[in-house]
């Protein structure tokens, strides 16, 4: 029997140190975490064992209209010094102000895309590393820390009669 405590964010370590104590000794200790290093500095119990999720999603950053190679090359054309030119100029700088609203509105779209592409792999990768732990030996006890931790925790745990705790 295993308790396997669930912590991506390392908001709450300190709590998330002081409840593990309270674990019986008996029981081995699972700590999920993609960076332990938070969690060395605190007095753990030594039975206490840190293993990573491997998530693979990064946000991709989207190009800015307003600073593309396209619209440089011809605003450095059209100030070529003609009358022409200036006014052609001066309609590409309203232009690319106006459209600068239209470009974060893009940008917004595509970063919630992302964070929820992220959101996704990061449960997958949860749920995963449970999977792993839950082939290797039996889990008692899901704990997790965070509401942000919750929804892989509580599938996983509905789907193998696993009692999760929030703490």
């Amino acid at each position: 029997m295993t308790a396997v405590a669930v912590m991506t964010q390392p908001l709450r370590a300190i709590y998330c140190a002081a409840y593990l104590h309270q674990i019986p000794e008996s029981v081995p200790i699972r700590i999920i975490t993609p960076d332990d290093r938070v969690m060395t500095s605190l007095d753990l119990p030594e039975r206490a064992e840190f293993r990573r999720p491997l998530s693979k999603a990064r946000s991709v950053p989207t190009s800015s209209i307003s600073r593309s190679r396209l619209r440089q090359g011809v605003v450095r054309w059209a100030r070529g010094g003609s009358t022409w030119g200036m006014r052609f100029d001066r309609a590409i700088r309203s232009t690319i102000w106006r459209l600068r609203y239209v470009d974060r509105l893009v940008a917004l779209r595509d970063l919630r895309k992302s964070q929820l592409k992220s959101l996704f792999a990061s449960h997958k990768a949860i749920t995963d590393m449970l999977s792993e732990i839950q082939r290797d030996e039996e889990i008692s006890q899901l704990i997790v820390f965070d509401v942000f931790d919750l929804p892989p925790v509580l599938a996983f745990g509905e789907t193998h009669s696993i009692p999760v705790s929030v703490r």
